[in-house]
């Protein structure tokens, strides 16, 4: 066989496949990260394109799951085509300042996420229950009757809620519910969960 007809793939072996995951503002704060965790386990190199304005949280928790590389949107194209060529020749697109600095955001926004979410535990059973029923709106009489007990169990019920979350009314406590991305009754404290990196988290 002529040399010359060998591809560079059969001298060099197979070439590495480089996978551009684009992370819109709007989209599902667990979307981008997911899809990096997944290409990355296809043995891909991850390069994490993403709008000026897509939260730190988010971006880190892209790299966590696999991103080699974080460029935004504004990037010129020669500049992408760069970065993707980089990553495909094995150099490194994402500075060990940049990453560990993206370390540190995410490591502040899980403890944040558990001093939120800290009240929470001091809940029983019912009440997280019944809380879970004022987060989607549902009154009093509707979950009295839901849960077959009388009203006035309902809002002793709430009143403990309030007592315990340290809140004024009810609408203080749902608010609290989401801010602290509070899953339920059955909510298990996951911080590795991409829903924990919410939009917005600076």
């Amino acid at each position: 066989m002529d040399p010359g007809s060998l591809s560079q793939s059969s001298l060099w072996g197979p070439q590495p496949i480089v996978g551009v995951v684009a992370i819109r503002t709007a989209d599902d704060p667990g979307f981008a990260p997911s899809i990096c965790a997944r290409l990355n386990s296809q043995d891909a190199l991850v390069l994490a394109l993403a709008d000026a304005d897509v939260s730190p949280v988010i971006l880190a928790r892209c790299v966590e799951e696999g991103a080699a590389g974080i460029v935004r949107t504004t990037t010129k194209t020669a500049a992408l085509a760069d970065a993707i060529r980089a990553l495909a020749e094995g150099a490194s697109v994402l500075s060990y300042t940049d990453r560990l600095s993206l370390e540190r955001t995410l490591a502040d926004h899980r403890s944040d996420l558990r001093r939120r979410r800290r009240p929470f535990t001091r809940l029983t059973a019912r009440e997280a229950d019944v809380l879970s029923e004022l987060v989607k709106g549902h009154h009093a009489e509707w979950i009295a009757e839901e849960f077959d007990v009388s009203v006035s169990t309902i809002r002793s019920q709430i009143r403990a809620v309030l007592v315990k979350l340290d809140c004024h009314s009810q609408l203080e406590a749902v608010a609290l519910a989401h801010e602290a991305r509070w899953g339920g009754p059955y909510d298990i404290i996951n911080l590795d969960d991409d829903t924990m990196a919410f939009s917005g988290a600076a």
